[in-house]
């Protein structure tokens, strides 16, 4: 990447990186993935560099993209609210 780009031209080229190589992953999810969705709004800078990271741990997993969208759709079931009476009572 050359130095004199804008971090929103830098975002897109690393956005682009990541639909190349991970194909069958949608976008928003690397964004799920690179960001705390409780810090919005960030600056381009932020999101650049949450996006590197992302990558970079990407690079080293083994996972596929189906099993990576596997993991994000359990992680939201642990954040389901569970009415107690649908519990068994384990004695």
């Amino acid at each position: 990447m050359m130095k004199n780009q804008s971090y929103f031209q830098k975002v897109l080229e690393i956005l682009k990186d990541l639909k190349k190589d991970h194909p069958n992953c949608e976008i928003s999810t690397h964004f799920i993935l690179a960001t705390d969705s409780e810090s919005y709004p960030i600056s381009d800078k932020e999101l650049y560099q949450a996006l590197v990271k992302h990558k970079s741990e990407l690079d080293m997993n083994t996972l596929s993209d189906e099993d990576m969208q596997k993991v994000i759709e359990e992680t939201d079931d642990l954040f389901t609210e569970v009415d107690p009476d649908d519990l068994e009572e384990e004695y």
